[in-house]
C-alpha cells in the first residue's frame, strides 16, 4: 500500500507537469510584422566598432 506522502505527491507532480506544458498567455499577440534574424557565426566581441565580423544576418522567419 502506498504511503500517504506518495498519494499526495503524485497529483502535485502531475499538476506541475500540466502547468509547465501549457502555452504561455499572449505569446502570439506581439509577433505581428516582425522579422527574426539569426547569427550564422559566433560573435567575435561585444562591441561592433572594435571587433570585425563577417556576419550575414540571415532572416530565420518572417512573423
Amino acid at each position: 500500500m502506498p504511503s500517504k506522502r506518495s498519494l499526495i505527491a503524485l497529483p502535485v507532480v502531475c499538476l506541475f507537469l500540466l502547468v509547465a506544458c501549457a502555452p504561455a498567455l499572449g505569446a502570439q499577440s506581439g509577433a505581428v510584422n516582425r522579422i527574426v534574424y539569426g547569427l550564422t557565426l559566433e560573435p567575435s566581441g561585444i562591441d561592433p566598432h572594435i571587433n570585425a565580423s563577417a556576419e550575414l544576418s540571415i532572416p530565420l522567419r518572417q512573423a
